[in-house]
């Protein structure tokens, strides 16, 4: 039988004879420190051999000390995130030493009680306090295992990084070796966990948090991603403009954010032309993706009516931000495409510069940075002219894809230059290649996004 527990340690279930002990830590509203106390209620939508109880485990010490001493497990296997110094997303698996830890005196324990008890109510907690606690009673069993997460965001707020969302199913792994064969245990539990509609509607466990449902939604998109390349995103347009191969890629700050403030869109001109937008609208999370979608209804509306003149286009959108100001420091490059004689036109304003790939290498379209969308004194808006020649691709992209917090837009710049050069011929490969090359090692702040186009007609 498979133990679930949500409530306080004390109102925790009772069991005749607990084999294990799976206990999540987490700081609700901590972003990434959260991810103990969300993990663990992923780990118990799986089956677990009978006398495994998984369930979550208060930042209090006192609490915890209770439940540990109540269920007397052989074995604990602690699951939560802690800030040492690693590389954020990394996961460590350490078994806990015997004797206890050295902070045994009564006078400091007490001290380590208190500031726990503190930190909880405060919303803030520290493992290590609970840990020292646990050991000084003698209630950490001679197999206890901590795995801990390294967090890339410990600051206030829902959702979780990128880099500890993909620490999921390794923690999932870790887990399993910990108890045993996880197929033997799944076999095992076939026979005598009864399907869910037998259950009664009270016993089975809560709807899970919208935190719970977007770790777990982002942990099977990745697992479908590794069989193809990192950051898939939206494919090739199936019903898109005759003429011209589109592809995009997009990853947002945090998971859960449903993309952020980033997007891009196509749309079919008059005599074969197309019109591609990417844009980025300030901020991050769900501010972002708000004034995404007033900028978004914007460019469309305004294609309708001056979607063959890019500086126009973005002129108008000026006039709209300085009118609502909604979207005011956003940015966006609006770029116009026709297939059949490969000319390119396109406006920027505050976009990264466009890059062009061809048989004779790479190159930039406008160096100078433009201003942002409705910025005071933008003026006349800039048209830039470029030529698509057989074979060659376009390229786009957001901020977020070349900066960073310990990247310059120098260095950013470079390294995509780099990636378009050496990745793979096919359009939507060359895309996933370039997300992966340019952000897989870096620490990120913003949302990315690049989009690819590529005549597919000889001009």
């Amino acid at each position: 039988m498979t133990i679930l527990g949500w409530g306080p340690a004390a109102a925790g279930p009772q069991v005749a004879s607990c084999r294990a002990l799976v206990a999540g830590f987490g700081v609700r509203a901590r972003r990434d420190l959260d991810f103990g106390r969300q993990a663990v209620r992923y780990l118990s939508s799986f089956p677990w051999p009978p006398g495994v109880v998984v369930e979550d485990l208060p930042y209090a010490a006192h609490l915890a000390l209770h439940r540990v001493d109540e269920l007397q497990p052989p074995k604990l296997v602690l699951v939560g995130a802690a800030a040492r110094g690693g590389v954020p997303g990394s996961v460590r698996c350490r078994r806990l030493g015997h004797p206890a830890p050295a902070t045994t005196g009564p006078a400091e324990v007490a001290e380590g009680v208190a500031e726990a008890l503190a930190e909880s109510i405060a919303g803030a907690g520290d493992l290590d306090h609970t840990l020292a606690v646990l050991g000084h009673w003698g209630a950490l069993p001679a197999d206890t295992v901590l795995i801990e997460v390294e967090p890339a965001d410990c600051s206030f707020g829902t959702g979780f990084s990128e880099e500890v969302g993909c620490s999921l199913d390794t923690v999932l792994t870790l887990v399993r070796e910990e108890l045993g064969d996880a197929g033997a245990c799944d076999q095992e539990l076939a026979e005598e966990v009864p399907p869910p509609e037998a259950a009664p509607p009270d016993e089975g466990p809560p709807e899970p948090s919208p935190a719970l449902a977007a770790l777990v939604d982002y942990a099977g998109r990745r697992r479908a991603a590794q069989a193809h390349e990192r950051g898939r995103g939206p494919g090739p347009m199936a019903d898109g403009p005759e003429g011209i191969e589109v592809v995009g890629r997009s990853r947002p700050w945090a998971i859960g954010l449903d993309g952020g403030g980033d997007w891009w869109d196509v749309f079919p001109l008059d005599h074969g032309a197309v019109g591609i937008v990417v844009g980025d609208a300030p901020g991050c999370g769900v501010g972002a993706a708000a004034l995404k979608s007033d900028l978004r209804v914007a460019v469309a509306a305004y294609v309708v009516i001056e979607g063959r003149f890019p500086a126009r286009l973005v002129s108008c959108l000026d006039r709209f931000v300085a009118a609502t100001g909604r979207g005011e420091g956003a940015a966006l490059v609006y770029m116009v495409v026709q297939p059949d004689t490969g000319e390119l036109r396109l406006c920027s304003a505050g976009m990264c510069p466009p890059l062009i790939v061809d048989e004779h290498g790479g190159r930039f379209l406008h160096e100078q940075l433009t201003a942002p969308v409705g910025a005071p004194g933008a003026g006349h808006r800039r048209e830039v002219s470029g030529q698509l020649g057989p074979g060659a691709t376009l390229l786009a992209y957001t901020d977020g894809l070349v900066t960073g917090p310990n990247r310059s837009r120098a260095r950013g710049l470079a390294s995509l230059l780099d990636a378009a050069l050496t990745g793979p011929l096919g359009l939507e490969a060359l895309c996933g290649h370039i997300v992966g090359a340019c952000a897989n090692h870096e620490r990120r702040d913003d949302d990315l996004t690049v989009v690819g186009a590529r005549a597919t007609t000889t001009p």
